[in-house]
């Protein structure tokens, strides 16, 4: 699926499809309300990295749960092309 702003949506109404009911179709039309209206939406990803001090950050759980450990990379990858990205995620760590 390449339009990632209507991701979680499409995906929650695909594990209703076996058994569908009417609140479904009427939601449905919303999806499709919006693709009328947003139906050339992009989204832009800034390529400059944050400013980010790691020393704000008290401990680090990673590290007490998997040790120093390195992600294997197998001899025969091929050598990578473009501008190198990282990807970084916040979560609730209560999971509320």
């Amino acid at each position: 699926m390449d339009r990632v702003d209507i991701c979680c949506e499409i995906s929650m109404m695909s594990s209703c499809i076996a058994l569908p009911r009417e609140g479904h179709l009427q939601q449905l039309y919303h999806v499709f309300a919006y693709l009328k209206v947003y139906y050339n939406a992009r989204i832009v990803f800034d390529p400059s990295y944050p400013d980010v001090n790691f020393d704000d950050f008290k401990g680090n759980y990673c590290e007490k749960m998997h040790g120093d450990t390195k992600e294997e990379i197998p001899p025969n990858c091929p050598e990578s092309l473009g501008k190198e990205f990282i990807m970084r995620a916040f979560v609730d760590r209560d999971h509320a």
